[in-house]
């Protein structure tokens, strides 16, 4: 009986509620359509809404005598206002204009159709169509004649939105004065309103931005901030606020300060949900990583803002002009800015087509579109603007020969702005008309005020990613400097110097190369995550976790080809969010604060650390000219020779593509560039400590081998160093008294696509014999998670695994170790930063370990430096993929020296020509410890190695980098 009263209630209740719809109105289904999209509009839910208010529009014909044209007038407006939020411009117009078709029958309502204009301009000018714009906010300013002294508070609001609205759109095309004049009318009217906040704030914004474009800095931050105060106050977004305050900040140079703000200002883009905003904001943000010298993370972010604009990449460039000459065709680019109706367009796009023509050695049309973005610049009132398109004019000018126009033109740069990223050039190009004119003392200050101005720039990045990106475009000044020197140091003009040229130009060297990573190992080691919000950490942990799983997943993965295709752009996704979370710990991180610019040290220093058998051997690779020095323990020698380094890295690429089936012809002929010259300062000597440069960081020079057939490793024992003062700072480091050894390998384990190392199994169980008390472990045993627990109590590190260089993103380089719950086995360079290492010697017995991305700035960013960087004064790693067999042998060899007393930079050495000539026996001369070798590597001893024992594809690629000249006594 119960059941069946349920049932019977149920049933009434459902008749009652179909009963009650079938009675309702179209009028009242049609109310609740709009409420229900008005709520979907608030909560910035637009297709919902979208679609909410084109139901609406459906209905309303069937509503008779209940139609509301006015509110159907209002519904295409709230249609309007979303479609923009969703980039959707065109569809944006259409509804505007059907609101402008009912409007304009009802005669009440003259205002809406006012607003109507002014929302058609402003729509016209995200288009990028200014002309439009501009003709349909001034038809709004028209119609509004008069309501600017009404009593009535909503009319003065109408025409203070559109002064406000022109004066925005006056801005955005460069009409600087005239934006100005429409902003302080719009903020007359706005202040004669009781509680209107939004239009004082709009207001303040625009005036700020306007006096930081003119160079009133500080007075421009002061609006921007009264903006942001109303704007907190009242709830409203503030990322507009946020890159204008980056803008500022570029004015002055403060790139960190730039960054931080347009971050702050993406993420609260992306907290609106206002697709434009995004867009823009990803775009500010990449061009702050490219004045930074940060190109890949650049693209990233133009890339991301592409991704919030519909249609083809053709499409979109041609939709977004700014990315278009970013990222598109320029000439394209150009022409879209040109017929944009827009100054600062045509100014941009000139200023751009000036420098591409002038690298493309087109000084004719360089000078025309230089000379176009500064006649257009001085229009708009722009002095940055100008003062970057007579530069170009500048450098145009000298490379034609006109010193004095070009002279005269760097004093009229110089009065108009105080800006360091100009005032750096201006001393440069200076620099370069006194030079051609052999006015060289001249020359050499001026090159040196540029100098100290872009390392004061410099030392204002507290990030050294940041300080390393920096360098890249600044090389070309310490270059200038360096070779005027060389080429002159027997003029008596520098006989004044503080030191001799040679010794003052190798000083300018240290400066220019590896700066970054001398701060850091200068100064008191950094936690790169010791923040405190944990948001921030919280995001940056669930990041990391996705972007192993989703990495495993591509590895393992057996879909068809969409499937990895999928996951790889999900992938490209995550780090380039993974990338955008670290810079903002790191923004946020105090300890980068106290980072301090570490002098490189000076001759007399370095010269310390060598004795009377070794010395260094130092390479400078210039555009058309190279420097090699040659420091000993009491002198410093210079030799200038022909060749450049575009020439150095094609040929040493190649030497690298050919070195499995042999490469001694092109070993030979990089011999004849790089030893020759200096062939007679070295021979005496029985170690060298190479610092390479550029692409010579990529080149095993003990596989060099001169006119006899003889390598160089046969003559001298050989390490490397990203500088001398990086290899003083490894000198220093006192090393462990205990020893106490940590091996892992990889063994018959395969993860992922990695295959199985079986052969180091066996390199590992050979070396612990020859450390008593030492641990070894193997294949399920390792984990990245035991590394990082264990690392800092040993002081020998050997791990035997595989590699993994990530070009695009160095930091995410990783050695491979099985994973756990903790850790997803692969230990990054950004995770090897974070260690804190009591090791002696760290030996990467892995593919490619010792490569990385190399910066112009000479900033080669990879495991070796991470290790050295976490603790360690010497590591030895690969420069190519090793085979396994071959590798075991010469780590045992190694180790076989070092435990008997040898210092590391002659153990790998001795190692190394063992293998050459197949040795394996313990030396009575060397005095090698003795050991047991496994049947397997003695059979590969006794007969397979024979035929691979002169080829450097099997002995050469491992490389010492650091300080070797410790022994383990």
């Amino acid at each position: 009986m119960l059941y069946t009263n349920r049932i019977t209630a149920v049933f009434t209740v459902l008749l009652i509620m179909i009963c009650l719809w079938s009675c309702m109105t179209p009028a009242v289904i049609a109310t609740q359509t709009i409420q229900k999209a008005d709520d979907d509009n608030n909560q910035k839910r637009y297709r919902e809404a979208i679609a909410g208010y084109q139901k609406y529009l459906k209905l309303a014909p069937a509503l008779g005598l209940y139609r509301n044209l006015t509110m159907e007038a209002d519904v295409y407006r709230k249609l309007a206002h979303a479609s923009s939020a969703l980039s959707e411009y065109d569809s944006s117009l259409f509804y505007l204009h059907s609101a402008v078709k009912i409007d304009s029958i009802l005669e009440p309502n003259a205002m809406n159709l006012i607003d109507d204009y002014r929302r058609i301009g402003l729509t016209y000018g995200y288009k990028g169509d200014y002309i439009n714009s501009i003709r349909f906010l001034k038809r709004s300013l028209d119609l509004n004649s008069g309501m600017a002294n009404s009593i009535k508070g909503t009319k003065r609001n109408l025409a203070g939105d559109t002064f406000l609205s022109l004066a925005q759109v006056n801005y955005v095309i460069g009409n600087f004065r005239e934006a100005e004049l429409d902003a302080i009318r719009a903020f007359a009217v706005f202040r004669k309103i009781d509680g209107e906040y939004r239009g004082l704030m709009e207001s303040y914004l625009l005036l700020g931005k306007i006096r930081i474009e003119d160079g009133k800095i500080n007075n421009g931050i002061n609006m921007i901030e009264n903006s942001i105060r109303i704007a907190e106050e009242n709830g409203l977004n503030t990322s507009r606020h946020y890159q204008a305050l980056g803008s500022a900040c570029l004015m002055e140079s403060k790139y960190e300060e730039a960054l931080n703000y347009r971050l702050k200002g993406l993420e609260q883009a992306e907290k609106s949900g206002i697709l434009p905003q995004i867009t823009w904001m990803n775009v500010k943000v990449g061009e702050i990583y490219s004045r930074l010298g940060d190109d890949k993370k650049a693209e990233n972010f133009y890339e991301s803002a592409l991704s919030y604009i519909s249609g083809t990449r053709e499409e979109k460039l041609a939709f977004s002009t700014s990315l278009q000459m970013e990222l598109g065709d320029m000439l394209q680019g150009s022409s879209i800015n040109f017929n944009s109706g827009s100054l600062t367009s045509s100014a941009l796009a000139s200023l751009r087509l000036g420098e591409t023509y002038e690298k493309t050695n087109k000084p004719l049309q360089a000078e025309y579109y230089f000379g176009k973005a500064d006649t257009i610049f001085n229009l708009m009132g722009s002095s940055s603007g100008q003062a970057q398109a007579k530069l170009g004019l500048c450098r145009v000018l000298i490379s034609k020969g006109d010193y004095r126009k070009a002279a005269f033109m760097i004093n009229q740069v110089s009065e108009a702005t105080a800006n360091a990223e100009i005032a750096w050039q201006l001393h440069f190009e200076r620099g370069r008309i006194y030079e051609q004119q052999k006015e060289l003392l001249s020359a050499f200050r001026e090159y040196v005020s540029a100098i100290e101005i872009i390392e004061k720039i410099r030392s204002g990045l507290s990030i050294e990613e940041f300080r390393s990106a920096f360098m890249t475009d600044k090389v070309h000044v310490y270059e200038r400097l360096i070779l005027l020197l060389i080429e002159n140091s027997e003029n008596r003009l520098f006989n004044d110097l503080e030191h001799p040229p040679i010794e003052t130009a190798f000083y300018y060297s240290e400066r220019a190369r590896s700066r970054s990573f001398l701060d850091l190992i200068g100064n008191t080691k950094i936690s790169s995550k010791n923040v405190s919000d944990t948001v921030l950490l919280g995001n940056e942990f669930r990041l990391r976790q996705q972007i192993g799983k989703i990495t495993r997943e591509i590895e393992m993965s057996r879909l068809g080809e969409s499937g990895p295709g999928i996951l790889e752009d999900y992938l490209e996704t995550l780090n380039a969010e993974y990338v955008k979370t670290l810079d903002l710990i790191k923004l946020s991180n105090r300890e980068y604060n106290t980072l301090i610019s570490v002098e490189p040290f000076g001759l007399t220093e370095i010269q310390d650390l060598l004795g009377d058998n070794n010395a260094i051997l130092d390479y400078w690779l210039g555009s058309e000219k190279s420097v090699i020095w040659v420091i000993s323990k009491s002198r410093i020698t210079a030799k200038l020779t022909k060749y450049g380094s575009e020439e150095m890295g094609k040929q040493i690429s190649d030497c690298r593509e050919r070195l499995k089936p042999g490469a001694e012809d092109l070993l030979g002929d990089l011999y004849n560039k790089l030893i020759i010259p200096v062939e007679q300062e070295i021979h005496s000597y029985k170690s060298l400590f190479i610092i390479p440069h550029r692409s010579l960081h990529f080149l095993p020079f003990q596989a060099l081998v001169d006119t006899s057939g003889i390598f160089m490793i046969e003559k001298y024992d050989i390490s490397y160093a990203p500088s001398a003062s990086v290899l003083k700072h490894c000198s220093l480091k006192d090393p462990a008294l205990n020893i106490d050894f940590l091996g892992m390998a990889l063994g018959n384990m395969s993860l992922g696509n990695f295959s199985s190392l079986p052969g180091t199994n066996a390199e590992i169980r050979q070396i612990i014999q020859l450390y008593p008390g030492g641990t070894a472990k193997f294949e399920k045993e390792t984990s990245e998670t035991l590394f990082k627990t264990e690392a800092d109590n040993h002081t020998i590190l050997h791990l035997a695994t595989h590699g993994f260089l990530d070009s695009r993103r160095p930091m995410n380089s990783y050695l491979l170790l099985p994973p756990d719950e903790k850790n997803d086995g692969q230990l990054t360079v950004s995770e090897i930063f974070d260690l804190n290492l009591n090791s002696r010697l760290v030996i990467l017995s892995a593919c490619e370990t010792g490569l990385g991305m190399l910066s112009t700035g000479d900033e080669m960013i990879g495991l070796s430096r991470a290790f050295i960087y976490a603790g360690t004064p010497a590591i030895i790693v690969s420069l190519w993929p090793v085979e396994d067999a071959t590798t075991a042998i010469l780590m045992t060899r190694m180790h076989q020296y070092y435990s008997a007393g040898y210092r590391i930079q002659e153990a790998l050495s001795y190692a190394q020509r063992d293998m050459m000539n197949c040795n394996f026996t313990p030396s009575v001369e060397r005095g090698a410890n003795h050991l047991v070798w496994e049947d397997a590597l003695k059979y590969e001893i006794e007969s397979g190695n024979k035929t691979k024992a002169r080829n450097p594809f099997f002995w050469a690629p491992f490389v010492l980098i650091g300080f070797g000249g410790n022994s383990i006594n």
